[in-house]
């Protein structure tokens, strides 16, 4: 029967990939150092699909490229299970771990619907409700936006200077 994440147990899944690996005895080959690594190179593979794509363009931006993200993901996957079954992580028990640290880092009533990271969160959401109006737009209301201004080349937000070394006797 095919594989699925419905049907197929994680152990399985690592069972599999360990046994590919001692077929071709390349476990001397992972270390941990090297295995982390790996999993940053196929993220890295994965991310670079998308290179270059609009966020309302198609994704990933060439058309031929599609049927890679699969084979990158897996590629992921298979270097992140190697890392932990070297390293002696249970991968399942650490994410369940992992999303309760989250839940406390990040509550519903703080974390709604906001970009900030935990630390940055300091005001609880009152509302269930997006922060900014969402307007239901059929196709045909979307606008392009309109062309920047060519006589205003300096863009709106300027970047503040980085304080430098104070000279002596400076406040």
């Amino acid at each position: 029967m095919p594989w699925s994440d419905e049907q197929t147990p994680l152990a399985e899944l690592k069972d599999r990939i360990r046994r590919f690996s001692a077929e071709r005895s390349w476990a001397r080959y992972h270390k941990p150092r090297n295995l982390a690594m790996q999993v940053s190179v196929e993220a890295a593979e994965l991310l670079e699909l998308y290179l270059w794509s609009a966020d309302d363009g198609p994704q990933p931006p060439v058309e031929g490229r599609s049927g890679k993200v699969e084979e990158e993901a897996a590629d992921v996957l298979i270097a992140l299970l190697n890392l932990c079954a070297v390293t002696g992580i249970d991968l399942c028990a650490a994410v369940e771990r992992k999303l309760v640290q989250n839940a406390e880092k990040y509550p519903v009533e703080k974390a709604w619907g906001r970009l900030e990271k935990y630390d940055e969160l300091s005001t609880p959401i009152l509302r269930a409700e997006p922060l900014w109006p969402v307007p239901d737009l059929d196709e045909e209301e979307v606008r392009p936006l309109p062309e920047r201004d060519e006589r205003d080349p300096e863009p709106t937000r300027k970047a503040r200077p980085m304080p430098g070394p104070q000279e002596p006797g400076e406040e």
